[in-house]
């Protein structure tokens, strides 16, 4: 017998056909239903007993859901199971979604930017199902650089196919080798919720996403460097080192420029100066220290621009002043990828200066500015 939603009529007839000794019988009761005795949107009564003194409500132990074009819905079975209530009320299906909740970053209220580069949390609240309760969530974690999800059965990022268990939890805390957090994106956490018929929302609810917030340190060995004096005992010639560090968590790395606010010139006389070294703009690769004239320049340990400091032997750049442009000369690069934490590089600048002849004897000096430049 088949029980479908919308009955008209609060009777039922079975019709039973026996066959005696050749006689054809035909018995039949009509019990009598109560009107609230079956509730259901859609749903299929299997094997159902119906009390003879037609008083007793319906009752079985098997039934299934079925929406409008007939199709049964998985996992409906034994009396209150998979969304399904068998009550006095009678049988009461589940055949709407979850209502969507609230998904916030962080482990508490919601946040725009965070520092850890190894964990991203996420809590959720709000969601709920008043036919047949929440039995699950699912998460998916989403970084907007390339559109990727978190496999956290694979530990990688990949294609966003592949939701992740949370079980009955309403936060999560994702970390992992794999998980490489970075400054240059942005994370979004979806979630969804099941009913406990199987049914989850059309459309996940997800949060505003988080950023990695930036960090950068830059430290240099003095603030002041002091070649020495140009003497014929040093050929007129002499060098100075200054030590710098940088430790940023940049995932495209950074550039550190060098720049000067004059010459280097005398400072009793600041018309007398010493010549920067010709290098032609030193762009992708500087020059050999000259053997003869005045020259004033930089050269470092870093092997920026294809290692344009270093190529066959120490090469040197001249220090632009302000005035050539915003930053100066690129002196220094981290071109790295920064994942899951911060990186660290020390690097060496040398600076140089060589008299020209009849170079007027006295303290030479000049100011340099750096400029740190992340990309994150």
């Amino acid at each position: 017998m088949i029980l479908r939603s919308g009955i008209a009529s609060k009777y039922f007839i079975t019709c039973i056909s026996v066959l005696l000794g050749g006689a054809f019988f035909v018995a039949s009761w009509t019990p009598t239903i109560a009107d609230d005795a079956l509730t259901s949107s859609s749903f299929i009564l299997r094997e159902p007993s119906i009390s003879s003194d037609g008083e007793s409500t319906t009752s079985s132990t098997n039934f299934q859901l079925q929406n409008n074009n007939g199709a049964v819905a998985p996992g409906a079975s034994v009396g209150g199971t998979s969304g399904n209530t068998l009550g006095a009320g009678g049988i009461t299906a589940d055949p709407t979604p979850p209502a969507n909740g609230t998904v916030n970053d962080g482990s508490g209220a919601d946040i725009d930017s965070q520092q850890s580069m190894t964990t991203i949390q996420a809590n959720w609240s709000g969601f709920s199902d008043p036919e047949s309760g929440i039995s699950r969530y699912e998460y998916l974690l989403r970084r907007t650089v390339d559109q990727y999800c978190w496999d956290a059965t694979g530990g990688s990022w990949a294609a966003c196919s592949v939701w992740n268990d949370a079980s009955t939890a309403t936060s999560i805390s994702v970390s992992g080798a794999g998980l490489g957090l970075r400054t240059s994106t942005e994370y979004i956490t979806c979630i969804r919720a099941f009913n406990n018929a199987g049914i989850t929302v059309e459309t996940p609810a997800c949060s505003n996403g988080v950023r990695i917030l930036p960090s950068l340190t830059f430290t240099y060995g003095s603030d002041t460097v002091s070649i020495g004096s140009l003497t014929s005992g040093n050929s007129w010639d002499s060098l100075a080192t200054s030590a710098v560090s940088v430790t940023t968590n940049a995932y495209g790395g950074y550039v550190l420029y060098a720049s000067k606010l004059t010459a280097l010139r005398l400072q009793i006389d600041t018309s007398n100066s010493i010549a920067d070294i010709s290098d032609s703009g030193c762009n992708g690769s500087a020059v050999s220290w000259p053997s003869s004239g005045a020259a004033f320049g930089i050269s470092s340990t870093d092997d920026i621009d294809g290692n344009k400091f270093n190529n066959g032997g120490t090469k040197y750049c001249a220090i632009p002043t302000t005035s050539v442009g915003p930053n100066g000369v690129a002196v220094i690069s981290g071109g790295f990828s920064t994942t899951g934490g911060t990186v660290t590089e020390n690097n060496t600048l040398t600076f140089r200066a060589k008299a020209g002849t009849n170079q007027k004897a006295g303290s030479y000096a000049v100011t340099v500015l750096y400029v740190l430049v992340p990309t994150y």
